[in-house]
């Protein structure tokens, strides 16, 4: 889609992540939860992979609330890892 520059929006759980990273979370975070917007995603891993530009960042899946593709504004589509196991 032309024009578009952000895929993805991540809500990630707990707003500590501001104070690990305040660079990428400052400006979104809420209490009890952290958002960031990247461009790609590969929760296939041990860990959930966010690349964002060329920053790549790595969470505990139990962390990730939920990934929502944002594209077009019209239409979404969202992927959530919510069963908090062991994966």
């Amino acid at each position: 889609m032309v024009g578009a520059v952000v895929k993805y929006f991540v809500i990630l759980v707990g707003s500590h992540w501001c104070d690990i990273s305040p660079d990428v979370f400052k400006p979104h975070c809420t209490p009890g939860f952290s958002t960031v917007t990247c461009d790609t995603f590969d929760a296939s891993g041990a860990l959930v992979e966010i690349r964002r530009d060329d920053l790549r960042l790595f969470f505990p899946h139990t962390s990730v609330l939920l990934i929502v593709n944002v594209i077009d504004s019209k239409a979404g589509s969202a992927f959530g890892l919510l069963d908090g196991g062991d994966g």
